[in-house]
């Protein structure tokens, strides 16, 4: 009755007298479903969330699964240092970052290299900035799909994006 039709645990389904022990929650329990089962984290209050520094063990234990950050706290998702970490273990996780992060020169520079399609995701402002845009075709020349036509008319991104690709 623990498992999912998969067959890995179930956060949601388990007694809240399992999950705690002597009135605390057993957080080692809960990391190893969330290990076992990373959408368990969406069963996860906010409340639980929010205190120091479990958000941060749960979430990144979670760190598999692509969409972990939207069930996330706002906290996090706007945590620079939290993110930059989650980024390193999987890049596809800043798509759930909040905007502000994503319009952040100086952070996102910092994503490009791991994951360059990034730019996608990025604030419109930075998209439109000519030389963080030729920082992204630089390395990789295969985002320029993500770009706006009037950066890639540019003469400049477009060879620049040539180069490191010429296929793109």
């Amino acid at each position: 009755a623990l498992k999912s039709a998969d067959g890995s645990l179930m956060l949601n389904q388990l007694p809240d007298e399992v999950i705690h022990v002597d009135g605390k929650i057993d957080f080692d329990l809960v990391e190893r479903l969330i290990l076992d089962n990373p959408f368990n984290i969406k069963s996860i209050s906010a409340d639980m969330m929010e205190r120091e520094g479990v958000a941060e063990r749960l979430v990144y234990a979670a760190k598999n699964k692509n969409n972990v950050l939207y069930y996330a706290p706002d906290s996090l998702k706007k945590d620079k240092a939290f993110l930059s970490k989650l980024t390193d273990a999987n890049p596809y996780t800043i798509t759930f970052a909040d905007k502000s992060v994503l319009g952040d020169r100086e952070f996102m520079r910092g994503i490009l290299p791991k994951l360059p399609i990034s730019i996608k995701f990025c604030s419109e402002e930075l998209k439109s900035d000519k030389q963080f845009v030729k920082e992204a075709v630089s390395l990789n020349g295969m985002v320029i799909r993500y770009l706006d036509a009037k950066m890639v008319s540019d003469p400049e991104i477009y060879w620049t994006a040539l180069r490191q690709n010429p296929e793109s």
